[in-house]
């Protein structure tokens, strides 16, 4: 068996336990031009079968808080199963190379137990934020994020865009006028000055940050800030996300928070 990544996919290859001689191949241009001549001339009793795989993941209703090592990971096994799950497979092995959301949880749950070791008096959101602003899992990173994104037991915001959370998504931004969204960052660090960003493709939006330059003296400070974004190209949002990022730094810390915006005409949305 042929299996070969499709364009989405590219050179990305992993491991997989065929129970048959089987060979993996990356994605070219030439190989697929091939197959497809082959599936033309081929005719529907053909004993030609193309194996394909695909890893995209379209993310349009829910979008991921983080990302974790989850792709051949070595981990221990029961040998009272064999590692493909047949019937007809006798093998049995110790150890085993699997890939899935299965293996990148308990990576973040590790972290999160690091992370309330250190710093006990935390918040799950402060956790959560730490985990999330400083990228692809990265303990180091999570365990001096500088800023957080925390929530208190305050009266809840009257916007539900304007919920303190780590990350923005506007699924259904109105092209006729700008939307303003609030958000609240809490110092857990040593004093200092950081500077926000709004990274959006500049043709699609129009965005700003105010105040830009966030002033913080001691530990447990907070401050609210404003992310002003306008739509200047209606077609380029129409039910498709587009991605972009708010980035506060002091040059040392980045506290990076991903924004998803869309114009969904399935949806029903109020500001």
């Amino acid at each position: 068996m042929i299996l070969s990544n499709n364009k989405t996919t590219g050179n990305e290859i992993y491991r997989v336990l065929h129970v048959l001689p089987a060979i993996h191949i990356n994605y070219t241009d030439e190989i697929h031009m091939h197959i497809s001549r082959v599936q033309r001339l081929s005719s529907e009793k053909s004993r030609l079968h193309l194996w394909q795989i695909s890893l995209l993941k379209i993310l349009i209703n829910s979008l991921p808080d983080i990302t974790a090592p989850g792709v051949d990971i070595i981990v221990a096994y029961s040998e009272a199963v064999n590692p493909t799950e047949e019937n007809y497979d006798k093998r049995t092995s110790p150890y085993n190379m699997i890939s899935g959301t299965s293996m990148s949880c308990p990576h973040v749950a590790g972290v999160v137990g690091l992370l309330k070791k250190a710093h006990p008096d935390w918040s799950p959101a402060a956790i959560r934020s730490a985990i999330m602003t400083t990228g692809h899992l990265r303990p180091n990173g999570a365990m001096d994020p500088d800023l957080v994104y925390d929530l208190t037991h305050q009266k809840g915001p009257n916007n539900l865009l304007d919920f303190n959370y780590p990350s923005i998504k506007i699924p259904n931004i109105s092209p006729s006028s700008p939307i303003t969204i609030t958000r609240r960052l809490k110092n857990v660090g040593a004093p200092g000055r950081h500077t926000g960003r709004v990274c959006l493709p500049p043709r699609i939006f129009s965005a700003s940050v105010k105040p830009r330059v966030l002033e913080f003296d001691h530990v447990g400070q907070e401050e609210s800030f404003n992310v002003t974004i306008k739509v200047l190209d209606a077609d380029a949002v129409k039910d498709t996300y587009v991605f972009g990022e708010l980035r506060w730094t002091d040059h040392v810390h980045y506290v990076r928070s991903p924004i998803a915006i869309a114009s969904m005409s399935d949806i029903s949305y109020k500001n």
